[in-house]
């Protein structure tokens, strides 16, 4: 049982951190909307935190595949490049 609390507490944690940030990145977005460039930098500079974020914590649980490597480096190429299209 308090195992589980513990990776309960540590998964809260890894969410946590990765909403905190994507949360910045969206404000920050809202923010500097015009500014075309710095929109792009920050979607590939959000994609590569989700993309390492990913291989964390998977790691931590023991659970980094080459599938989940290739999830999240798909998953982060394509939601960068939808940012950089729409914009």
């Amino acid at each position: 049982m308090g195992n589980m609390r513990n990776k309960d507490a540590r998964h809260l944690r890894h969410f946590i951190v990765l909403l905190s940030v994507m949360a910045v990145g969206i404000f920050l977005g809202l923010f500097f909307a015009n500014n075309r460039t710095f929109i792009r930098l920050l979607a590939i500079n959000l994609s590569l935190f989700y993309f390492l974020w990913g291989l964390y914590h998977h790691h931590q649980e023991k659970t980094l595949y080459f599938e989940v490597v290739l999830e999240y480096l798909l998953l982060s190429i394509f939601g960068a490049a939808l940012i950089i299209a729409v914009i």
